[in-house]
């Protein structure tokens, strides 16, 4: 998702910026504490993997990050296999259509939720 920037003040299209943009400081926080704890999450900003297989292995992160705050682990104490082996995955198809499908969705949700 993306803001829309340069909107009319208080319009439906500012109020969902305002939030998108509150969302993303703790977003962009969160994500910082896990890259900090776990190695897979480190590497550069390319995409190695499928899409949803990307997104398993930061749900797995999150899931063991939780774990891990709530018997109070410290992040020094966990042990990471610094190689994963993993099956190769197929090429990503690039679709065009995604922009306009994920620009779709947006306009939907301010229609719902800030009108």
């Amino acid at each position: 998702m993306t803001p829309k920037l340069n909107q009319p003040p208080r319009s439906p299209d500012a109020l969902y910026t305002d939030c998108h943009v509150r969302a993303r400081c703790s977003i962009e926080r969160t994500i910082g504490e896990l890259k900090g704890k776990w190695r897979c999450l480190r590497k550069e900003r390319a995409l190695h993997y499928a899409p949803e297989f990307s997104a398993r292995i930061v749900n797995a992160t999150c899931v063991l990050h939780n774990i891990a705050k709530h018997y109070n682990v410290p992040a020094n104490e966990i042990y990471i296999e610094d190689e994963i082996e993993v099956e190769e995955i197929k090429e990503i198809e690039n679709n065009v259509n995604m922009r306009a499908r994920g620009n779709a969705v947006r306009e939907t949700l301010i229609q719902q939720y800030f009108t």
